[in-house]
């Protein structure tokens, strides 16, 4: 009996390590796939960036768009990284107002960067009550940009019940409010599919700016291109991301036609 429970008692010790052995493998595996996974993703994020660089290497001119979902910006900081100019979100149809926009627009007085003002567009306001808003609301801090009207789908309002008949109209009788009373240029921004509606039949001489990330465009009536909803930037000492944005033109042009200091 004592030779049988020796024998039982030797073998206990086989059967533990080898459970102990395959869970530390099993571990092991699982700390390696995901410190392959982390590389990986860092690796590719480090490429994807210097293939965004190399692309925009023709086009110098980038910019930013804030709004108060954004930190505390430090402008001065923002323009140290390359970037000459920053919009403002300012209103939105005939009732909100970026709780953010004043702030920036003072902080950013100390620094070169070009600047100017978002209004969003509302398909359900009139073109009369959106200008009076934002006149109110933003005075004369429009900055040295031409005045952009972003107008894009939103909640119930969808490519197939929007009428662009009376929309386009609305729209242009806003750019012409915006325009005479600012002495400013007024840009669209908006998605390529609108931009085709808006070019063809309404605002025909118009210049635009391209959500849609399209990379170089060969139309000459657009001014901007939306780059990257998500490019960092370092801001004492943290990271922040920012939707970036890049001229699509020289400095020459940008002189010319933009940067109305």
């Amino acid at each position: 009996m004592d030779s049988n429970h020796n024998q039982r008692a030797g073998k206990r010790p086989r059967f533990n390590l080898k459970i102990i052995r395959r869970k530390r493998l099993i571990v092991f595996v699982l700390v390696l796939t995901l410190g392959l996974i982390g590389y990986a993703s860092y690796w590719g994020y480090q490429q994807n960036q210097k293939q965004q660089d190399l692309m925009l290497s023709d086009y110098p001119i980038h910019g930013v768009t804030i709004n108060q979902d954004n930190e505390t910006i430090d402008f001065q900081q923002l323009q140290n990284q390359k970037i000459s100019y920053v919009y403002l979100n300012a209103t939105s149809g005939a009732t909100y107002f970026d709780d953010s926009f004043n702030g920036n627009f003072n902080r950013a007085q100390g620094s070169n960067l070009a600047m100017g003002a978002i209004h969003t567009f509302s398909f359900s306001s009139s073109a009369r009550r959106q200008f009076e808003f934002f006149q109110k609301k933003v005075g004369s801090n429009n900055g040295n940009l031409p005045i952009c009207i972003d107008v894009n789908y939103y909640g119930k309002y969808k490519s197939n019940n929007v009428h662009w008949n009376k929309q386009g109209a609305n729209i242009k009788k806003l750019m012409s409010l915006f325009a005479n009373y600012y002495a400013s240029p007024v840009i669209v921004r908006t998605s390529f599919k609108i931009y085709r509606i808006l070019d063809v039949h309404y605002i025909t001489e118009s210049h635009f700016w391209i959500t849609d990330k399209i990379g170089k465009a060969k139309q000459k009536n657009i001014d901007f291109i939306d780059f990257d909803d998500n490019r960092s930037f370092k801001i004492d000492g943290s990271e922040i991301q920012l939707d970036e944005s890049f001229y699509n033109g020289n400095w020459q042009s940008w002189n010319k036609n933009l940067n109305h200091n």
